[in-house]
This record gives C-alpha cells, structure tokens and sequence, in this order.
C-alpha cells in the first residue's frame, strides 16, 4: 500500500468490524450526531430514506460497522469505482474520537478498498473545508488535496475514474465549500 500506514495506538476497548445491515442505519445516524449542526449544513444526510442509506444494497459500495464493546460506534461508506475507491463517509461516534478509533476505521477501510478492487491505484474522499480536524487527520495519513481541473478528466489513474464518475452522476465539480483529497497506493 502507500508508504504511510495508520498508527494504530494501543486501546483498552475491544471492537469488532462487521458489514452494516439496513436495521444499522439508525444507529449509524446516531453516531454522526450534531457533525451537520456544528457545520451549519443545511442539508444534512439523516433521511434513512435518502443517500447515503439508500445505497446499502449497491454492490458497489461498503457499508462496515465499528463495533466497540458491541456498541455500533462508528462506520465507513465506500464506493469502488475503476482504479479507485472513495470515502463517502466516515464517523466515529463522539465519545469514542481522539482515542485512536479514527485510525483504525481507516485501516479497515484500506483494507477493505484492497479487497474489493483488484486494479486500485488511488483512495480518494471529499469534506467540508470547515473540518479542519478532519484535514489534519487525512493529512497526517498520507492524503494531499487534489485540485478539481478538467485535467483530472484526462489522467489515466485512479483520481481520473474518480472525476469521470462524478461526472457521470452530474456532480462536477463539488459543490463549493467541499475539498477533493486522495493517496496513491503502492502495493
């Protein structure tokens, strides 16, 4: 993979991954909390009804559930595309940031985009430029911030099948206010 792995710290808890179920989202909800209310988004997605949730049955996408004392605790969204996959959402509940969760739901996710895409070349993902704490996170493991320029429609890579896909859905670029970040991948 990429020359930067997670630091995985030593934690007390005991946690398990497994795949979300649709009778999770509601939990899953709950651990996202007031992330949208801190941002001011006036759009955020708690509908179970609406993507992401809607999505649960896509056999192109990962839902995973992070279990921490049997506690659904936090979770990833995934979707593998052509030569990349992309976090779509990632979240440990509250409680649980800053005690080194965030690392290892990471891990998993990489874990989890190796398995499900033999041609991976690139991790990619998209946040509110407000998160300021996420930025430091995904910067601290390996991400940069990709520039969104009709150059990336003509790269060859996993960043350019990311742009074509957004493309194809008619959500290009994103919307103001979101920032394009991803990591090449050595295997």
């Amino acid at each position: 993979m990429s020359n930067v792995k997670p630091k995985i710290r030593k934690i007390k808890e005991s946690y398990s991954f497994r795949v979300a179920k649709e009778d999770d989202i509601d939990d899953m909800i709950n651990v996202i909390g007031d992330y949208y209310n801190i941002l001011e988004d006036d759009s955020p997605p708690l509908d179970r009804n609406n993507a992401p949730w809607s999505w649960i049955t896509d056999s192109d996408l990962t839902f995973k559930v992070l279990l921490i004392n049997e506690e659904i605790s936090g979770f990833f969204i995934a979707r593998h595309i052509a030569k990349s996959s992309h976090l779509h959402s990632f979240f440990i509940k509250e409680t649980y940031r800053g005690k080194g969760f965030g690392e290892i739901l990471l891990a998993e996710h990489w874990e989890d985009a190796i398995k499900n895409n033999s041609n991976i070349e690139t991790l990619t993902l998209h946040m509110h430029v407000e998160n300021t704490s996420a930025t430091g996170f995904y910067l601290k493991h390996g991400y940069k911030k990709i520039i969104q320029a009709p150059l990336l429609f003509q790269e060859n890579n996993g960043f350019g099948c990311w742009a074509l896909n957004c493309k194809e859905k008619d959500q290009w670029p994103l919307r103001k206010g979101i920032d394009l970040y991803g990591l090449v991948i050595k295997l």
